[in-house]
């Protein structure tokens, strides 16, 4: 892909992702993840029902929860764009 085919200015540590990659992330991972984060909005909903003390209980388990989620997300992203780390020594595929 040229210069003139990406519209997005190339990011340091970063390759620049195919047709699919791009597809994979934006519509796959990413309403996957607007998924969850409603269940987890219906579960905050839910936990303030609840009486004070095991309401909040149950809004720091869902913190807690999102946290893992918002992390796991990251790394499904990561999974598929595969920027390069500066603590993996390249490959001469990814120079």
């Amino acid at each position: 892909m040229s210069d003139v085919d990406n519209e997005h200015p190339q990011i340091d540590g970063h390759r620049v992702l195919d047709a699919d990659e791009v597809d994979l992330i934006n519509n796959t991972i990413k309403g996957e993840e607007a998924e969850v984060a409603d269940l987890v909005r219906r579960l905050q909903e839910h936990a303030l029902q609840c009486s004070v003390v095991e309401g909040s209980e149950a809004l720091r388990h869902l913190a807690l929860a999102r946290a893992a989620f918002e992390v796991g997300f990251m790394h499904a992203v990561r999974a598929v764009a595969r920027p390069l780390s500066p603590w993996v020594r390249p490959t001469p595929d990814r120079e």
